[in-house]
């Protein structure tokens, strides 16, 4: 893999080209270049968090909910980044730590959401839905201090609710349910059976997004290929 600098030069180079000469074998280029400086960062990021120490114990984490909450045997499982830690509420102290899946016996947990959440946290590093994540916390309580108002969870979560609305125009099925799925990583109508057949066959990641990150894929992709002229 290239060095991150040599890529990143190479891409603006390429990109600098394909703008003038609207050549599509440059614009191939530029896209790749910047697919592998983002693996390349990407893998960076992964390795720090599975790396990372968290504080462990009984206290309340603050953050912010970086995926939807989903099902979790009987209980439910979304990524938190932490803003703030302590053994309770009068000692808590700034932490920008790394991600943090929590389990909770509550639901309906959104992207971008601000939370307070109280229980045991432990060190797991590890993978959530193909998210790198440094700890675990078993919470008792959630609380959401504040809805999402970030211009890109809010854009995810209006892409989401868009989706699920059309798709709820179909009727209900495991069908529907899949597309749900594949499309936004709601996956709550998906019979259990079929979950547990995805996750026996190690397909559950075609269905671990949510709908923010559909927002932030599509807006990269704009980025990338609106000021070239690509007609796409």
């Amino acid at each position: 893999m290239l060095p991150i600098d040599v890529a990143v030069v190479l891409a603006c180079g390429a990109a600098v080209i394909a703008a003038g000469t609207r050549s599509r074998q440059m614009l191939l280029l530029a896209i790749t270049l910047v697919g592998t400086i983002s693996g390349s960062m990407a893998a960076g990021r992964e390795g720090d968090v599975l790396q990372s120490g968290v504080p462990e114990g009984p206290g309340v984490l603050y953050g912010t909910a970086v995926t939807d909450s989903l099902a979790f045997g009987d209980r439910y499982q979304f990524i938190l980044k932490p803003t703030a830690w302590g053994p309770d509420e009068a000692a808590v102290v700034t932490w920008e730590g790394p991600p943090i899946t929590v389990i909770a016996e509550i639901g309906q947990t959104v992207a971008g959401d601000r939370l307070a959440s109280r229980g045991l946290l432990r060190s797991a590093p590890g993978y959530v839905r193909g998210t790198a994540v440094a700890g675990r916390l078993t919470a008792k309580t959630v609380e959401t201090l504040a809805p999402a108002d970030q211009p890109f969870y809010a854009a995810g979560n209006l892409v989401r609710e868009r989706v699920l609305s059309r798709i709820g125009s179909i009727g209900a099925s495991p069908a529907a349910a899949l597309l749900s799925g594949f499309l936004i990583g709601d996956i709550a109508d998906l019979p259990a059976d079929d979950a547990e057949a995805l996750r026996r066959s190690g397909l559950t990641h075609f269905v671990a997004v949510s709908g923010s990150n559909v927002a932030l894929v599509l807006g990269a992709w704009w980025l990338v290929v609106g000021p070239l002229g690509a007609g796409v």
